[in-house]
């Protein structure tokens, strides 16, 4: 029933010039759109910090580098990796640090998280074109925030529903039954104008809003300010105000990591009061985990054994997970 409806749907949404698909949603929107669509359940980053710490004197900075392992269990789980390397090699002995996350979306929803996963949400929109983990994040950390079900036109899902239940039943489409051409003209009016509203309505806190000579799609929540490019939706800047920690992400130039899917090749993200970190993607890779990789990668991190003297203690915390 409801995918006959979910495909009902999507005729009506095609045959209509002034549809809702014409609108992003904020689901849309943190799903990467732009991108091809991601098979792969195992998603491997590899990138190059560069961080400049607050307290430090001044021009002093840290440079090393991460591995992030993003495991799509299925649509709503997803488990994360974490190592912090002290060069390129990303091999078990320059591993100074590490994390490992089962299920981030339930520890969100279970109140359990801190400033990290918000990271790894922002990783998983771009690595998976899945943004279940970062909506629950914004519906958590949010209390404006309303997901797509909130704003769908329920009524006129009903009638298409009851449409679906018409043309179930066989009968003749002139029998006069049928909930889109009801008899008289005062119904038939109001079911013209029922079909020629949008399937759903835009959030108020989701505008298009010009910035200069930019027109960006705008989502303003109470903890979380995202900008979207007007053609492509993508996420371009976000500053998130989330565990008592003020962090604005800055998105560089969108390149096709694997020749297929595209990452932005830099993140420069801002913590109030802690420090500065550029971010340099070096390798997005996508494998379809069949012989248990991951697990077994997280096995071998697990027995690793860290620096008593932990080499990377001044990095900002949302990096360092501590």
């Amino acid at each position: 029933m409801k995918f006959n409806l979910v495909c009902l749907l999507l005729s009506f949404m095609v045959a209509m010039p002034d549809s809702s698909a014409a609108l992003p949603s904020i689901e849309g929107l943190f799903k990467n759109l732009n991108n091809k669509p991601v098979t792969e359940k195992l998603v491997t980053i590899k990138a190059k910090i560069k961080t400049i710490i607050s307290d430090y004197p001044e021009g002093q900075t840290k440079e090393y580098y991460i591995k992030v392992l993003l495991l799509q269990r299925n649509e709503y789980q997803l488990d994360v990796l974490h190592t912090i390397h002290t060069s390129p090699d990303f091999n078990n002995k320059t591993v100074v640090d590490y994390k490992y996350s089962d299920d981030i979306a339930a520890t969100i929803v279970k109140g359990e998280e801190d400033i990290s996963l918000s990271f790894y949400a922002l990783l998983s929109m771009f690595g998976t074109n899945n943004s279940k983990v970062i909506t629950t994040l914004l519906k958590k950390r949010n209390s404006d925030y309303v997901n797509e079900k909130e704003v769908l036109n329920q009524e006129k899902i009903r009638l298409l529903e009851a449409y679906l239940g018409f043309l179930k039943s066989g009968e003749a489409p002139d029998s006069g039954n049928s909930p889109l051409k009801p008899r008289s003209d005062a119904e038939k009016n109001k079911i013209d104008e029922l079909m020629g509203t949008r399937f759903y309505k835009l959030p108020t806190a989701l505008k298009m809003v010009k910035i200069g000579k930019e027109i960006s799609w705008v989502l303003k929540l109470e903890n979380v300010d995202a900008y979207f490019d007007n053609e492509t939706f993508r996420l371009k800047k976000l500053k998130s105000n989330l565990y008592e920690q003020v962090v604005a992400y800055d998105f560089g130039n969108y390149i096709l990591m694997d020749g297929i899917h595209e990452f932005p090749r830099t993140i420069n993200i801002l913590n109030e009061g802690k420090g500065q970190t550029n971010m340099t993607i070096l390798d997005v890779n996508y494998s379809d985990d069949k012989t248990g990789q991951f697990k077994k990668i997280a096995g071998e991190v697990f027995k690793i054994k860290l620096p008593t003297e932990n080499s990377v203690a001044k990095i900002p915390s949302f990096l360092l997970m501590n």
